[in-house]
């Protein structure tokens, strides 16, 4: 998605879909070692059982009038 809003802002923003490498470790079938890892250094972190091409988050860049005005 490409917008420029009213006030002259401008605002990209590009889905991160879910791919084979990401599945390690937000996947449905994460190694026990690796998941004990993670749940160590990211003890509330919820993000797994994702399968591939699901929606995980977006990139989002926004930029204000004056930079979009150059």
């Amino acid at each position: 998605m490409i917008a420029y809003k009213e006030d002259g802002s401008f605002k990209y923003m590009k889905a991160i879909s879910m791919q084979p490498m990401c599945a390690m470790c937000h996947g449905e079938h994460i190694d026990e070692g690796l998941y004990a890892k993670i749940k160590k250094i990211y003890p509330h972190d919820t993000a797994i059982n994702y399968k591939l091409d699901d929606i995980r988050g977006a990139f989002v860049v926004s930029l204000p009038k004056e930079s979009t005005s150059q």
